[in-house]
């Protein structure tokens, strides 16, 4: 009976210990010209990520090997985000080999996975993704590839405003904004 009370005090011990959460860090590199930062709209797991600048965390409580970036400047959807019909968008596969990412990108289909991170904003707009693979480790906090971006102020300027016009109908069904 004794090792009975040891195995549950052990277990309740288990459940009341805090899990840490890994952060991954979404950055977006602006063009050298651009002496302003844009307000940026992404979306992951039906929340609103909070921009600190052109930077933003995703929070998860196990480690993730594999992330789905898609690049639309709108989505649309109740029960499921989808793309509108002709909407130019990018999807990249992010998967994590070791302490680097590979970076694929494909054809987005028109239904968008529910653990996808949703960035608002025009494709045209990106360059590339470019991994920081030197800083990636076990750790509690793991960047993400970075998100270079192209155009003039104006034309960023412009593209961030139309992406928060856009998540003013998704913001409506789905979760409230998730303070990272």
């Amino acid at each position: 009976m004794k090792s009975l009370k040891h195995i549950l005090l052990y277990a309740l011990l288990l459940v009341s210990i805090p899990c840490r959460a890994i952060n991954y860090l979404l950055r977006l590199n602006l063009p050298e010209t651009s002496k302003t930062t844009p307000k940026f709209c992404a979306f992951y797991k039906g929340y609103q990520l909070t921009f600190k600048g052109s930077t933003c965390a995703l929070q998860e409580p196990e480690p993730r090997s594999s992330f789905t970036l898609i690049v639309a400047p709108e989505v649309i959807g109740t029960t499921h985000l989808a793309l509108p019909e002709d909407t130019t968008a990018r999807l990249f596969n992010l998967k994590k080999k070791k302490h680097e990412w590979l970076i694929e990108e494909q054809k987005p289909s028109s239904i968008i996975p529910d653990d996808a991170i949703v960035f608002l904003f025009d494709p045209e707009a990106i360059s590339e993704l470019t991994p920081d693979n030197e800083s990636i480790q076990e750790k509690e906090t793991i960047p993400l590839p970075t998100i270079e971006l192209t155009g003039t102020e104006e034309e960023l300027n412009k593209a961030a405003i139309a992406a928060c016009c856009a998540s003013l109908d998704i913001r409506a069904l789905h979760r409230k904004k998730h303070e990272s």
